[in-house]
């Protein structure tokens, strides 16, 4: 059974002294990334615009920093969920001699790299994002070409140049380049 929680679970509390932020399953990525930039956060994640929390997190949450700052997952502090047995339960990250054996097996459950949403009905999540003051070099650019063989083979090869710039130390180590190469049409940047 799938049920459709996208119009369901739309909370969004950041609590900016504790660097936690607290928000239903049900925000689509693009708009909840606009949301997190007004409190000048930021959490890896995926770029399409149109993929809701819910899932994103329950598959591990790969984005285009991953090496740098991990997946989505890995920023998950706590979550809500509706057990099969209709017990709703606040899991929090395990920590040993702390939490019990059923808040960790239940945690990893839905965290561990399987199918999370096997396991229950998870309503809320909580993160510890990233501070856009603790990256102040940060930037992001998005370039979009159409594609031609010529233009597709300069770009593997400024990548090729970039990655060796990173291995021999010219690049600092917390820059990151990606290059998606895509041949399914128009991507949707302009919604995000």
């Amino acid at each position: 059974m799938q049920l459709d929680l996208s119009e369901t679970f739309r909370d969004y509390h950041y609590d900016k002294g504790k660097n936690v932020l607290r928000c239903g399953v049900s925000h689509a990525l693009g708009p909840w990334a606009k949301e997190n930039h007004k409190h000048k956060i930021y959490l890896p994640m995926g770029m399409c615009a149109h993929v809701h929390l819910g899932g994103h997190v329950h598959t591990g949450g790969w984005g285009i920093v991953a090496r740098s700052h991990g997946l989505l997952a890995d920023h998950v502090l706590a979550f809500d969920i509706i057990l099969a047995s209709g017990a709703e339960e606040h899991i929090v990250r395990p920590v040993r001699g702390k939490t019990s054996q059923h808040n960790d097996d239940v945690y990893y459950a839905v965290l561990g790299g399987g199918r999370g949403g096997d396991f229950g009905i998870v309503t809320h999540w909580e993160f510890k994002p990233l501070r856009d003051e603790d990256y102040p070099n940060s930037q992001c650019y998005t370039f979009l070409w159409l594609w031609s063989k010529e233009k597709m083979e300069a770009a593997v090869r400024q990548m090729e140049e970039l990655s060796k710039l990173c291995a021999d130390g010219t690049v600092p180590p917390d820059y990151e380049f990606m290059l998606s190469i895509t041949g399914c049409g128009w991507m949707n940047v302009l919604s995000m």
